[in-house]
């Protein structure tokens, strides 16, 4: 199952922090940097140094991914250059290849060039062809992320501005459904007008009623 595809996560949409396990001498983090100054100036990244073939390289990956994976990375990128299948072959290593699999955060594996096939690139979230093209898999551009900023903030307007018209809209019927001040006082008039002559008709008939009586 190290290799099943149903265990394999898309790598987030938003990338800022990233962890790069590789060798501080190797020529793909020469290749990474690049990339990454080009491609995604704006992303942070920490290199965690490891021995990438030899004696005690399996060991030293699996301690480096280990580490790497603990620092809370959006990705981690494991790579390495080219060279023989002797120099790849501690990607091949089981504890390698099993490390990658158990990584709690998404993982992208490039090692060698594009030809180069190792097992620690089938076990890891994705594959990359070459370190390379693992900054180009795991990041989307700067002028691209600013172009979606800016797509963003005009919708933003455009949903702000309709959501005004329709307060504007609700405010004018409700000051429809408002008396103004002169007209309240025109009401209280035409009420106490009303009083009144009901109050002078009852004590009209009122006198009316003792005049006879007293007669």
């Amino acid at each position: 199952g190290l290799f099943d595809a149903d265990h394999k996560r898309p790598l987030p949409r938003y990338v800022f922090r990233v962890g790069v396990i590789t060798s501080l001498q190797a020529a793909a983090l020469a290749d990474i940097r690049r990339a990454m100054q080009r491609r995604v100036p704006h992303i942070e990244y920490v290199v965690h140094h490891t021995l990438v073939q030899g004696e005690g390289a399996a060991s030293a990956i699996v301690r480096a991914l280990k580490d790497a994976d603990s620092q809370r990375y959006d990705v981690l990128i494991l790579a390495r250059g080219g060279g023989s299948l002797e120099d790849l072959w501690s990607f091949n290593e089981e504890a390698v290849v099993r490390q990658v699999y158990a990584c709690q955060t998404p993982i992208v594996v490039g090692v060698g060039h594009e030809s180069d096939f190792t097992l620690a690139e089938l076990a890891s979230d994705v594959r990359a062809a070459t370190p390379t093209a693992a900054v180009e898999l795991i990041s989307r551009s700067t002028t691209e992320l600013l172009g979606e900023v800016e797509y963003r903030y005009e919708r933003m307007q455009v949903m702000w501005h309709r959501q005004m018209q329709r307060l504007a809209q609700k405010l004018d019927r409700a000051e429809m459904g408002l008396v103004t001040p002169d007209k309240y006082v025109e009401r209280l008039a035409q009420r106490t007008e009303k009083s009144w002559g009901l109050l002078q008709q009852n004590m009209g008939n009122r006198l009316d009623r003792l005049t006879r009586s007293n007669a």
